[in-house]
């Protein structure tokens, strides 16, 4: 069975390419992507503003578990898994054996994107998501998604809501903590100030 994938081969440009769905190694997922959504990541490759230049976009994503391979009998919080369970995996590496992931800072283990990176040419191609299919490797976190949990919020859920969690996590902040947001997107759609309020002290 083939699957295809959206390739960017230079910022601004897209094609599709067509590979094998492989049979995952031990240890391995291999979902059929659902829904995969648009982060602020992408648009800035997109646009050329990031180090990557070409390849795979996409890691935000929900998917149906397609084949699992030897080994895999449940997610990373311990709930049995089977074909056809929909599922929400982080996009990078936690090797659990480079220093930092020793240390217990799972976050800036060295390895967190060996395969997000590599080009869709190399096996096993399904690297990223905005494709048909997603190779989840051995050391990339995986869950059930509860049926009550809509695919778009599902998607989220490895990048931008675990992001923002972590940090409130980091933070330490708890219920009826006051917080300042800073909105930098808000002021960015604000007209510029006067000539006279930029001079006031």
């Amino acid at each position: 069975m083939k699957g295809k994938i959206a390739v960017m081969n230079k910022p601004g440009s897209l094609e599709y390419q067509e590979y094998e769905v492989p049979s995952p190694g031990p240890g391995s997922v291999v979902v059929k992507v659902l829904c995969s959504n648009v982060c602020g990541s992408e648009l800035h490759i997109w646009s050329g503003h990031h180090p990557k230049k070409s390849g795979g976009l996409g890691h935000e994503t929900v998917g149906l578990v397609h084949q699992l391979g030897e080994g895999v009998t449940t997610d990373n919080a311990g709930q049995a898994i089977k074909v056809g369970d929909r599922i929400a995996a982080a996009y990078f590496i936690t090797c659990q054996r480079c220093p930092s992931c020793q240390a217990g800072k799972l976050n800036l283990c060295e390895n967190v994107f060996s395969f997000w990176a590599k080009q869709p040419e190399e096996a096993p191609h399904f690297h990223t998501t905005f494709s048909t299919h997603y190779y989840i490797h051995p050391g990339q976190f995986f869950y059930k998604v509860p049926d009550n949990v809509p695919d778009k919020l599902a998607a989220g859920a490895n990048c931008a809501l675990s992001q923002v969690y972590y940090a409130i996590e980091q933070a330490g902040v708890t219920i009826q903590d006051t917080l300042v947001i800073q909105a930098p997107v808000a002021w960015a759609s604000m007209p510029p100030p006067s000539p006279r309020a930029r001079a006031s002290p």
